[in-house]
């Protein structure tokens, strides 16, 4: 989707491409789903200039009804951004939640990751960040392990039991 590129790229606003991609888009009657009034309106305004977002410093405690992430800028641009900084976050602060527990539980003994197999895609290295900063020890990520300075530690290739 043209959010996603224009995250990745940086970029300050939508660009002839990404309203070229959202007109493109319709339902299954054929129907546009975005108006040209909104198109428009996004080629002309839709910058993320003025668009501000503040956020709690990576690995501080994150307590209930305390904002993780505050968004403040055109409700219409910030619609497109709302699923990718939501995808950005409740993912990894799911595993290093569930981290933090098994760290808790373990009373001391080491804690390993194994979550690259069982994650998805590019979201696999960031389960793994989450879980080593949500308190394992090791994981078996050895491309993290070494980014990190870590030892691998944990599972082997299935195929040589």
């Amino acid at each position: 989707m043209a959010c996603l590129r224009v995250l990745a790229r940086s970029s300050t606003a939508f660009n002839g491409s990404d309203i070229d991609d959202l007109r493109s888009q319709s339902d299954g009657g054929g129907t546009p789903r975005f108006g040209d009034d909104l198109l428009s309106w996004l080629e002309a305004e839709g910058r993320f200039t003025g668009t501000e977002m503040r956020g709690l410093a990576e690995g501080r405690v994150l307590h209930p009804h305390v904002p993780a992430l505050t968004v403040e800028g055109p409700l219409a641009v910030l619609q497109f951004l709302e699923t990718p900084l939501l995808n950005h976050l409740n993912y990894p602060t799911l595993i290093a939640t569930k981290a933090a527990r098994v760290r808790h539980a373990a009373q001391g003994r080491p804690v390993l990751e194994f979550g690259t197999r069982r994650g998805p895609a590019s979201g696999a290295s960031a389960g793994v960040r989450a879980a080593l900063i949500g308190g394992a020890d090791f994981t078996s990520n050895v491309a993290v392990s070494h980014a990190l300075g870590l030892d691998p530690k944990g599972t082997h290739a299935h195929s040589m039991i």
